[in-house]
């Protein structure tokens, strides 16, 4: 599989749930991949995130991060919410804090 550098989305300031209420217990490093839910569209978007001060984060920690959607998506803006999932379970809850301009 070929994995190239993508340019990031947002920037966006992220929760993640403590390990009693996620389940999770191993720390997240930079590159993780999970799903975005956004209140607007009901679809999931697989992303990527690229920790910005930081190469792991541990459940229950805040981190600002550079997202990466890998799916086409409009409409993004500053302080839009959204969720986040591993599989089906909901891992955490981010804001965008910057929308950077694509391509598109």
């Amino acid at each position: 599989i070929h994995h190239m550098e993508r340019k990031p989305d947002f920037k966006a300031q992220i929760t993640y749930f403590s390990s009693y209420k996620s389940g999770l217990t191993s720390p997240f490093s930079s590159g993780f991949r999970c799903v975005l839910r956004f209140p607007f569209v009901n679809k999931d978007f697989f992303c990527i995130q690229n920790y910005i001060d930081t190469e792991l984060v541990f459940p229950g920690e805040n981190v600002t991060t550079n997202i990466s959607v890998l799916d086409n998506i409009k409409d993004l803006y500053n302080g839009l919410d959204f969720e986040l999932f591993l599989n089906t379970v909901k891992i955490g809850e981010g804001v965008i804090t910057e929308v950077y301009l694509s391509s598109t």
